[in-house]
């Protein structure tokens, strides 16, 4: 058996956040870990940088980011203020844009409250809506980087601009003068937040405000809880070994509306958690109850 010690991982939070669950949990009488990370996050992307004309010939959906730089140059004639810019060009390029993104969070925030979801077509619409407004302001923003044009200050833009267009690497030569490939590295800092498994039985003394804002975080807890609960409930004086404590450790609760938990996979470690108790011991692959 393994000696390590297992606690129930919730998540990694930020601090601020790890602070307000970290206090729900210890108010409900709850053993809590928390342990500061550094987080890191890679992401390669690449691109065709060039003149407009350079790129033409090559991209796919040219014809998108050319009305992209359209839009840009007629907003930079009319003088547009740095402030409204971002409004004005996603009104221009992408109709009824806010209305759906304002659609969409209202869908988010009504499924999270368990009410009515929208139809997934709808749903999948309004989506691609929110990932065509951020490529659209990706653009945005390396087409001023690369041509040097101050977003407060834009000056005059060149009848054949510079461009940055997201492509995939494997459909041009790696020689391609134009190809640029870019691997970008984040380091952020989060605090991972673990209970002790044998007090998540505590799960009843967590309050509405807790269960509300962290919905998924409490099934997780209830879901042991109720399972540690079952597993003492159910055990027998004597020995026994780790295949049929395992075998314990999967439940079916519910006869129309079911819920299952299967921590089978998990039960060494569960049975570490309950030796710290007192309830039962363990030697090698044994398990005796000691209730």
């Amino acid at each position: 058996m393994n000696d390590c010690a297992f606690m129930l991982k919730l998540g990694e939070y930020s601090e601020e956040e790890a602070k307000t669950l970290a206090g729900h949990l210890k108010d409900a009488g709850m053993k809590v870990e928390m342990k500061g990370l550094v987080l890191f996050k890679s992401a390669y992307s690449s691109t065709l940088d060039g003149k407009l004309s350079e790129v033409e010939g090559k991209a796919e959906g040219i014809d998108r980011f050319k009305k992209y730089v359209a839009t840009i140059k007629t907003l930079m004639e009319k003088d547009i203020e740095s402030d409204k810019f971002t409004e004005s060009f996603l009104s221009e390029s992408i109709p009824g844009w806010k209305e759906k993104l304002e659609r969409l969070e209202t869908a988010k925030k009504a499924e999270k409250a368990g009410e009515s979801a929208i139809p997934e077509e709808e749903k999948n619409e309004l989506l691609w809506t929110a990932a065509e407004c951020i490529s659209a302001m990706n653009f945005v923003e390396d087409f001023f980087r690369i041509n040097m044009i101050d977003i407060g200050n834009r000056g005059t833009l060149a009848d054949d601009p510079m461009v940055v267009i997201p492509v995939n690497a494997e459909d041009y030569n790696e020689d391609d003068p134009l190809l640029h490939m870019r691997m970008d590295v984040e380091m952020t800092k989060a605090v991972e937040i673990a209970v002790d498994e044998f007090s998540t039985t505590r799960y009843d003394n967590l309050d509405d405000e807790f269960r509300e804002d962290f919905s998924e975080e409490f099934l997780i807890i209830r879901s042991m809880g109720i399972l540690i609960g079952e597993l003492v409930e159910r055990a027998e004086k004597g020995k026994m070994d780790i295949d049929d404590f395992a075998d314990l450790c999967y439940l079916e609760m519910g006869d129309k509306n079911t819920m299952t938990v299967d921590a089978s996979l998990v039960a060494e470690e569960i049975a570490r958690s309950l030796e710290k108790t007192g309830m039962l011991k363990v030697k090698g692959d044994i398990i005796k109850w000691k209730i």
